[in-house]
């Protein structure tokens, strides 16, 4: 049975004057708010505005190197929650207040099977126990849509996807039936389909049990579809409140206006580029962004000049840079020492990219994206089939085609933090390439410098560490990287995926001006349809391994003829039909 307020129109949790830091900083300003029972708040701003900070503060799991100030409450409880010890907010924690945060393999034991990390939620608390709380395992994963729920609880994390393994985190955090649910980001990286299904299961779960919801996510139009009040925080300020209604069709704060024009992959400026938070606040006056002129260039807003296209090579009897026929790849697994079982990754896909194209390939994980992308840069052998790039036969086992071939083909990968080595600086990283094809020191610097300040880094850049920059100038860094060999070939998986709007829209300015700019062919893999469509001409949709639709994004998208392109495109979140649901 759930529980109720013990005073009639209490607040569920009431946080005032919420102040978070170290000793030599505050990172969170004074911050006070309250969510009801039952009630939908969503919080959003940029990375490092504060709005982790604020769900850790409450859920009582600050770093120890941080402090918090203020009053937090929760109903019910008496006192204030940041003044309890360990012990007493453990009691709290998954019975009166559950988190689900943002990347589940971090937060589940990967040495548990899932039904009894579910389980043990409820046998730490008392509600469950035993093969009562197995029972109860199975059935809470029943209920967040895990099909045949049973074996998934004899699963571990890593055997599951990543949507399962989210639906295993919720499941988790609504075990005891909590008053109080946190989300922490918690559909960043999944595809379209299953961040739909997330969401609806998010919401039906708690309006089966009148719990009250803290959303925190910089996806303006996820918060606009589960939420019913926005709080904008900003640098450690929550600088505008209210209704969704009227935080994203009236916003009064330049700063929230700057967050929704950025998030728009529809608008742009004269010169078809995506707004900045900074650039969408010097284009208002007269008019609104989509009717300004151009920004100020790179010293103004950290983005590299567009410059002139160069010529494309591509004519009309011009053979495709990329040809990909018949592609095949059969994985093998072993579940024993006689059992093994083939998986088949990708099933005879035929793809061609003429010279100074751009092309997107789109589909839900496990479509064979990545192993496409794999096999066209060389990482990994075909089953079957051919792969050409420019002259070169693709073959992993050539070494000599190889090297060609990487002077042709550079890739940008989705998590810039990993395939950056923390021990060198970026000058070492970018510069890196060209040691294979024997430049001296001197040319390795000057070309380093050249494309640091390309991608729209100060020279400063070259002497500084990964961990000393935020996740997109990691990503310019990166971009660095695959340009300093002059590729004719750049391609990009999910390089987006996980940044803030504006930041997502300096990084696919910059890919945009890259690609005119050096005569580029450009192969981006993504599951954010919106993405696709603002940076392609062409787009290839996949599933199980299969080509299934191909041709320009304007026929795929809006007369797409597959069922699963159609549920795709009616997957992705707009601010528009989110507002138009409301």
């Amino acid at each position: 049975m759930r529980r109720t307020d013990p005073q009639a129109g209490t607040p569920l949790l009431t946080v005032e004057g919420l102040t978070i830091g170290t000793r030599a900083r505050t990172l969170v300003e004074p911050l006070s708010f309250a969510i009801g029972a039952g009630e939908r708040v969503g919080l959003i701003g940029e990375s490092g505005s504060g709005k982790s900070l604020t769900a850790s503060a409450v859920m009582g799991l600050l770093a120890s190197e941080l402090s918090a100030a203020g009053r937090v409450e929760l109903a019910g409880e008496g006192g204030n929650l940041l003044d309890l010890d360990e012990r007493a907010l453990a009691r709290l924690r998954g019975r009166r207040m559950g988190m689900v945060f943002q990347e589940p393999m971090s937060a589940l034991n990967p040495l548990m099977r899932v039904g009894d990390q579910v389980a043990e939620t409820m046998t730490l608390h008392g509600t469950a126990r035993g093969r009562q709380a197995t029972a109860r395992a199975v059935e809470l994963l029943d209920q967040v849509h895990l099909p045949d729920p049973a074996q998934a609880a004899r699963a571990y994390p890593h055997q599951l996807s990543g949507g399962q393994r989210q639906r295993v985190m919720l499941a988790a955090a609504l075990a005891n039936s909590p008053d109080l649910l946190i989300c922490d980001e918690p559909t960043t990286a999944l595809d379209v389909t299953v961040q739909a299904a997330v969401l609806d299961l998010i919401d039906e779960q708690i309006a089966a049990r009148g719990t009250g919801l803290l959303f925190i996510t910089h996806d303006l139009a996820v918060v606009a579809r589960v939420c019913e009040r926005v709080l904008v925080m900003h640098a450690g300020r929550v600088v505008e409140s209210g209704t969704v209604e009227q935080i994203f069709t009236r916003p009064q704060h330049a700063y929230t206006r700057g967050l929704l024009a950025a998030s728009d992959l529809t608008a742009t400026d004269a010169r078809g580029r995506l707004f900045t938070i900074r650039t969408a606040a010097e284009y208002r006056g007269p008019g609104t962004p989509e009717q300004a002129e151009a920004a100020p260039r790179a010293a103004e807003s950290g983005e590299a000049a567009p410059t002139e296209a160069r010529p494309s090579d591509a004519g009309e009897d011009a053979r495709p840079l990329i040809e990909i026929r018949g592609l095949e790849k059969t994985y093998v697994r072993r579940g024993g020492l006689f059992r093994r079982h083939e998986v088949r990754a990708l099933a005879g896909i035929d793809v061609s990219v003429m010279p100074g194209g751009r092309l997107g390939v789109v589909g839900e994980s496990g479509s064979g994206k990545t192993t496409l992308l794999s096999i066209l840069a060389g990482l990994i052998p075909a089953s079957a089939g051919t792969v050409r790039v420019g002259d070169v036969l693709v073959d992993p086992h050539d070494a000599a085609g190889l090297a060609a071939m990487r002077q042709d083909l550079q890739v940008v990968f989705q998590d810039p933090f990993a395939s950056l080595d923390p021990r060198m600086t970026t000058e070492e990283i970018v510069a890196e390439p060209l040691r294979s094809l024997g430049a001296g020191s001197a040319e390795r610097r000057r070309r380093a410098a050249e494309v640091v300040e390309a991608v729209g880094l100060d020279r400063d850049a070259l002497f500084r560490y990964p961990h000393q920059f935020s996740g997109g100038q990691r990503q310019r860094i990166s971009i660095a990287r695959a340009l300093i060999c002059r590729p004719r070939i750049l391609v990009a998986d999910e390089p987006v995926s996980a940044l803030d709007v504006s930041v997502r829209a300096q990084v696919l300015n910059l890919l945009s001006d890259l690609v005119d700019e050096y005569g580029l062919t450009l192969v981006f893999v993504s599951h954010d349809l919106g993405v696709v469509r603002h940076l392609c001409d062409e787009v290839v949709v996949m599933r199980g391994g299969e080509l299934v639709e191909a041709g320009t994004v304007e026929a795929v998208y809006d007369r797409p003829q597959q069922e699963y392109t159609r549920a795709l495109v009616a997957a992705t979140p707009t601010l528009a039909g989110a507002l138009a649901a409301q």
